[in-house]
């Protein structure tokens, strides 16, 4: 093979490497804002890391029980940090009726034969929205339904809840609805 032919041949392979990286390119621009998109779940929000799909031969189970609104509580927002370190390995954790009053800045009514507890969830609008935690044979279900337009980034949110017994399996999950 002549210098002239070996020249023209590497010429081929760079033109030929140059139009594959373009077209490797185009697709990855083309196909990232697809993918992005896919990775919107649950209340067309970008996902949080607390959120928990609950599978739907769980949700579909019968007898769910929706949990009075009197013994959920959110988290005060200058204590959200500290109690979303406290969250950050377990979705649950018991806590002290002195450390939910610390929480929540306040004191709450005791309900008789229930325990405190801290527990994630997130949502896509709190302003326009509200908690729903439902429980069934050892599952919790933290869910926030709220109203509003196009994707938004989830938000976590430490809530205090009053249970009798702990769970063993928790799901966090938000919708929303325009």
């Amino acid at each position: 093979m002549g210098i002239s032919t070996r020249a023209s041949a590497n010429r081929q392979i760079e033109c030929r490497n140059s139009k594959v990286r373009f077209m490797l390119i185009r697709y990855i621009v083309y196909l990232l804002p697809i993918i992005l998109a896919g990775m919107n779940q649950g209340c067309g929000a970008t996902r949080a890391s607390w959120y928990t799909d609950i599978p739907e031969s769980i949700s579909s189970l019968p007898g769910w029980s929706l949990l009075d609104s009197v013994r959920v509580h959110v988290v005060i927002d200058n204590m959200e940090p500290r109690a979303e370190e406290i969250l950050d390995a377990k979705p649950l954790v018991q806590i002290t009726e002195s450390q939910a009053r610390e929480f929540l800045g306040r004191s709450l009514s005791t309900i008789s034969g229930n325990r405190y507890y801290l527990v994630r969830s997130v949502a896509a609008n709190s302003k326009t929205g509200d908690y729903y935690i439902s429980t069934l044979d050892g599952y919790l279900w933290v869910h926030h339904a709220s109203l509003g337009r196009g994707p938004k980034t989830m938000k976590r949110r430490a809530l205090i809840i009053q249970l009798a017994d702990i769970p063993n399996r928790v799901y966090v999950t938000c919708s929303t609805a325009e």
